[in-house]
């Protein structure tokens, strides 16, 4: 039985332990490692160890992609960890969560180009009006629901077809825009070479 005795057990020790040594160590070791190396990152050896990790960032943002990798861990632990509280409370967790990575990212500016900063705002963007939307049909109650009270929410079909397409249009739009930003990137990368 999920979320019971022996479920319970393995979920916080096996997955409690890969959290902290995947999730949380890995990402800092890499930090730790990279940090060391901060004034080298331009040379090969530093290149062919983390270039992966902070090109396309600025110089003295090389720590950024770490920074999203904790993000992402930080959703996962909000998926999962708090899956018995309730779906509308982990929603709202992660609303708060991305608002502030998003102002962080408006802060930080930490892309190296303006194109990229572009494109992680308007994906966390994407992502907050999703989880919103979502938030919609999570809380509205059943139309055949004999609960008469003032506080039941319901959706029509016209509402629900109005969320519905409010997200297939942020998200296609979002796509639509990744994928000009990059070719325009890959133009100017091939100009530049």
């Amino acid at each position: 039985m999920c979320w019971q005795h022996k479920h319970l057990h393995l979920t916080w020790t096996v997955g409690l332990g890969g959290l902290f040594i995947w999730g949380i160590g890995i990402p800092a070791l890499t930090y730790v490692l990279m940090a060391k190396e901060k004034e080298r990152l331009d040379t090969q050896a530093a290149k062919i160890r983390f270039g992966f990790l902070y090109n396309g960032y600025k110089r003295e943002n090389y720590y950024w992609e770490i920074v999203i990798m904790y993000r992402k861990i930080i959703c996962l632990f909000i998926a999962v960890f708090l899956n018995e509280i309730g779906i509308i409370v982990q929603a709202l967790v992660l609303l708060i969560l991305l608002v502030v990575f998003m102002q962080l990212n408006n802060v930080m500016r930490p892309f190296g180009t303006r194109a990229l900063n572009e494109v992680e705002d308007f994906s966390l963007i994407t992502q907050i009006f999703t989880i919103y939307c979502g938030l919609f049909f999570i809380s509205s109650a059943d139309e055949s629901s004999t609960d008469d009270s003032m506080n039941q929410f319901v959706m029509t079909k016209d509402q629900e077809m109005i969320f519905f397409v409010v997200i297939i249009f942020l998200n296609t739009y979002f796509i639509i825009l990744w994928v000009v930003k990059f070719i325009l990137a890959m133009k100017t990368m091939i100009r530049q070479n």
